[in-house]
Protein backbone atom coordinates (compact mmCIF):
# COMPACT_ATOMS: atom_id res chain seq x y z
CA UNK A 1 0.00 0.00 0.00
CA UNK A 2 0.81 3.32 -0.67
CA UNK A 3 0.27 6.27 1.25
CA UNK A 4 -0.19 10.26 0.56
CA UNK A 5 1.87 10.99 3.29
CA UNK A 6 4.44 9.70 5.42
CA UNK A 7 7.05 10.51 8.04
CA UNK A 8 10.47 9.49 9.18
CA UNK A 9 12.40 11.13 11.65
CA UNK A 10 15.46 11.19 13.52
CA UNK A 11 18.54 13.41 15.18
CA UNK A 12 20.52 12.88 11.96
CA UNK A 13 23.77 14.49 14.01
CA UNK A 14 25.61 13.47 11.11
CA UNK A 15 23.31 12.01 8.71
CA UNK A 16 25.21 9.26 7.11
CA UNK A 17 24.23 6.32 4.37
CA UNK A 18 21.99 4.27 6.65
CA UNK A 19 19.85 6.97 7.44
CA UNK A 20 19.50 7.58 4.00
CA UNK A 21 18.72 4.08 3.19
CA UNK A 22 16.09 4.62 6.00
CA UNK A 23 14.39 7.31 4.29
CA UNK A 24 14.51 6.46 0.99
CA UNK A 25 12.76 3.24 2.68
CA UNK A 26 9.95 5.76 4.05
CA UNK A 27 9.52 7.33 0.69
CA UNK A 28 8.90 4.28 -1.69
CA UNK A 29 5.86 3.79 0.62
CA UNK A 30 4.13 7.23 0.25
CA UNK A 31 3.67 9.94 -2.43
CA UNK A 32 5.01 13.00 -0.10
CA UNK A 33 7.46 12.11 2.64
CA UNK A 34 7.78 14.29 5.85
CA UNK A 35 11.30 14.37 7.37
CA UNK A 36 11.27 15.51 10.64
CA UNK A 37 14.47 16.26 12.75
CA UNK A 38 14.50 15.66 16.72
CA UNK A 39 16.42 17.82 19.07
CA UNK A 40 15.71 20.38 16.89
CA UNK A 41 16.35 23.17 19.31
CA UNK A 42 19.19 22.02 21.60
CA UNK A 43 18.74 24.62 24.01
CA UNK A 44 14.97 24.11 24.71
CA UNK A 45 13.52 21.67 27.75
CA UNK A 46 12.20 19.03 25.35
CA UNK A 47 14.94 16.69 25.55
CA UNK A 48 16.56 17.17 29.13
CA UNK A 49 16.81 13.29 30.17
CA UNK A 50 16.24 10.04 28.59
CA UNK A 51 16.42 6.68 30.27
CA UNK A 52 16.51 4.85 27.02
CA UNK A 53 19.13 6.63 25.19
CA UNK A 54 21.02 9.08 27.35
CA UNK A 55 23.45 9.49 25.09
CA UNK A 56 20.83 11.27 22.93
CA UNK A 57 20.73 14.60 25.00
CA UNK A 58 24.45 15.31 25.51
CA UNK A 59 25.44 18.17 24.09
CA UNK A 60 28.58 16.64 22.54
CA UNK A 61 25.91 13.97 20.77
CA UNK A 62 24.46 17.08 19.21
CA UNK A 63 26.88 19.54 17.72
CA UNK A 64 25.15 20.70 14.36
CA UNK A 65 22.23 23.57 14.77
CA UNK A 66 18.49 22.09 12.90
CA UNK A 67 19.90 24.50 10.17
CA UNK A 68 22.65 22.38 9.34
CA UNK A 69 20.78 19.09 9.59
CA UNK A 70 18.31 20.63 7.22
CA UNK A 71 20.65 21.79 4.36
CA UNK A 72 22.53 18.08 4.42
CA UNK A 73 19.16 15.82 4.20
CA UNK A 74 17.87 18.26 1.72
CA UNK A 75 20.82 17.66 -0.75
CA UNK A 76 21.68 13.98 0.61
CA UNK A 77 17.44 13.54 -0.74
CA UNK A 78 18.06 15.65 -4.08
CA UNK A 79 20.73 14.03 -5.55
CA UNK A 80 18.93 10.79 -4.67
CA UNK A 81 16.38 12.02 -7.63
CA UNK A 82 13.32 12.62 -5.20
CA UNK A 83 11.90 16.46 -6.41
CA UNK A 84 11.92 19.13 -3.69
CA UNK A 85 7.67 18.76 -4.08
CA UNK A 86 7.87 15.11 -2.88
CA UNK A 87 9.23 16.19 0.59
CA UNK A 88 9.69 18.30 3.58
CA UNK A 89 12.03 18.69 6.50
CA UNK A 90 10.75 19.97 10.11
CA UNK A 91 11.18 19.94 13.48
CA UNK A 92 9.93 17.07 15.39
CA UNK A 93 9.50 17.12 19.11
CA UNK A 94 9.47 13.39 19.99
CA UNK A 95 10.29 14.37 23.42
CA UNK A 96 6.69 16.60 23.67
CA UNK A 97 4.60 14.55 21.81
CA UNK A 98 1.69 16.73 22.52
CA UNK A 99 3.64 18.73 19.89
CA UNK A 100 4.06 17.01 17.16
CA UNK A 101 0.61 18.00 15.75
CA UNK A 102 2.33 21.46 15.42
CA UNK A 103 4.74 20.24 12.59
CA UNK A 104 2.93 16.87 11.54
CA UNK A 105 -0.81 16.63 10.05
CA UNK A 106 -2.51 13.82 12.17
CA UNK A 107 -3.84 11.13 9.31
CA UNK A 108 -0.07 10.54 8.63
CA UNK A 109 1.36 7.22 8.84
CA UNK A 110 5.03 7.17 10.85
CA UNK A 111 7.52 4.95 9.41
CA UNK A 112 10.19 3.65 11.90
CA UNK A 113 13.56 1.58 12.29
CA UNK A 114 14.38 0.17 15.60
CA UNK A 115 17.35 -0.99 17.08
CA UNK A 116 16.90 -0.77 21.00
CA UNK A 117 14.80 0.25 23.82
CA UNK A 118 14.68 4.20 22.55
CA UNK A 119 13.17 2.74 19.15
CA UNK A 120 10.46 0.91 21.11
CA UNK A 121 9.75 4.00 23.06
CA UNK A 122 8.92 6.01 20.14
CA UNK A 123 6.58 3.44 19.01
CA UNK A 124 4.67 3.82 21.96
CA UNK A 125 4.99 7.26 22.21
CA UNK A 126 3.50 7.65 19.21
CA UNK A 127 1.01 5.33 19.02
CA UNK A 128 -0.50 6.27 22.06
CA UNK A 129 -0.63 9.61 20.98
CA UNK A 130 -2.61 8.47 18.02
CA UNK A 131 -0.41 7.83 14.76
CA UNK A 132 -0.25 5.28 12.80
CA UNK A 133 3.07 3.49 12.48
CA UNK A 134 4.60 0.94 10.27
CA UNK A 135 7.87 -0.59 11.26
CA UNK A 136 10.30 -1.03 8.56
CA UNK A 137 12.56 -2.76 10.70
CA UNK A 138 13.65 -4.03 13.62
CA UNK A 139 17.26 -5.45 14.42
CA UNK A 140 19.52 -5.60 16.75
CA UNK A 141 21.79 -2.67 17.93
CA UNK A 142 25.26 -5.09 16.65
CA UNK A 143 23.46 -4.96 12.95
CA UNK A 144 24.08 -1.15 12.81
CA UNK A 145 26.83 -0.98 10.60
CA UNK A 146 27.26 2.96 10.79
CA UNK A 147 26.12 5.50 13.12
CA UNK A 148 26.22 9.14 14.04
CA UNK A 149 28.63 8.65 16.77
CA UNK A 150 30.71 6.75 14.54
CA UNK A 151 31.16 9.26 12.09
CA UNK A 152 31.65 11.80 14.68
CA UNK A 153 34.67 9.72 16.44
CA UNK A 154 36.31 9.57 13.06
CA UNK A 155 36.05 12.79 12.46
CA UNK A 156 37.20 13.99 15.99
CA UNK A 157 40.17 11.74 15.78
CA UNK A 158 41.24 12.73 11.98
CA UNK A 159 40.50 8.72 10.54
CA UNK A 160 38.33 8.82 7.02
CA UNK A 161 35.21 9.15 7.07
CA UNK A 162 33.57 10.14 3.97
CA UNK A 163 32.40 6.65 2.74
CA UNK A 164 29.89 6.57 5.88
CA UNK A 165 27.98 10.03 4.57
CA UNK A 166 26.62 11.08 1.27
CA UNK A 167 28.48 12.90 -0.68
CA UNK A 168 26.22 16.49 -0.19
CA UNK A 169 26.60 15.84 3.41
CA UNK A 170 30.32 15.49 3.62
CA UNK A 171 31.03 18.42 0.88
CA UNK A 172 28.60 20.26 3.25
CA UNK A 173 30.38 19.85 6.62
CA UNK A 174 33.84 20.66 4.70
CA UNK A 175 33.10 23.97 3.18
CA UNK A 176 31.46 25.11 6.11
CA UNK A 177 34.11 23.50 8.38
CA UNK A 178 31.71 21.93 10.72
CA UNK A 179 34.49 19.50 11.40
CA UNK A 180 36.62 21.81 12.98
CA UNK A 181 33.44 22.12 15.77
CA UNK A 182 32.96 18.36 15.43
CA UNK A 183 36.57 18.00 16.66
CA UNK A 184 36.66 20.80 19.41
CA UNK A 185 33.70 18.74 21.24
CA UNK A 186 35.00 16.42 23.95
CA UNK A 187 34.70 12.48 23.26
CA UNK A 188 31.64 10.54 25.73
Amino acid sequence: MKYETGVVHGRFQIFHNEHLKYVLEGKKRCQKLIIGITNFDFNSNDHKSCIEDPHRVCEEANPLTFYERMIMIKGAISASKIGLEEFEIVPFPIDEPERISNFIPSQVVHFLTIYDNWGRKKKKVLEDSGYKVEVLYEKELKEKHISSSMVRERIRLGLSWQEFVPKEVYRYIVENRLEERIKSIKSY
